[in-house]
């Protein structure tokens, strides 16, 4: 590794969020940051749209 490069330590959250209920999705959202903190990770990502604010598939019935 070059010397320049700071080493970082990422954690991938691959996890789906809690079906319709985007208050709950949050507060997982913030165990699991809380978590890779605690396992001192420098970055956590999710999936993208992880926090739904409304379900797309309603665009289909109107």
């Amino acid at each position: 590794m070059s010397p320049w490069l700071p080493k970082v330590r990422v954690a991938a959250c691959n996890v789906a969020p809690v079906f319709l209920d985007t208050a709950k999705t949050v507060q997982k959202t913030i165990s699991l940051i809380r978590e890779a903190a605690t396992n001192r990770a420098d970055l956590v990502v999710f999936p993208e749209v992880y926090i739904p604010a409304y379900p797309l598939w309603v665009c289909l019935f109107v």
